[in-house]
């Protein structure tokens, strides 16, 4: 019994203090405006491509007969 009082008064208590919180916004709210730059990136370095690089295996540049093992097994 006293542990489902103190779970209700918990909830209305958190239920109650959360209230205020509703007003704070409002109907009259506006989001804010940003700005962005059209180039907000830089450019790449010398001997860097935009090219997706292939990573089907990636693994394999180890050298490394287990982790082939592994993956095949995998």
């Amino acid at each position: 019994m006293r542990t489902s009082y103190s779970l209700a008064l918990l909830f209305v208590g958190g239920v109650l203090t959360s209230l205020p919180g509703c007003r704070v916004v409002g109907t009259d709210y506006e989001p804010p405006t940003e700005s962005v730059e059209k180039k907000w990136h830089a450019d790449l370095a010398s001997g860097l491509t935009a090219e997706r690089a292939d990573t089907a295996g990636w693994w394999r540049c180890f050298d490394d007969p287990v982790l082939d093992g592994l993956v095949a097994r995998a």
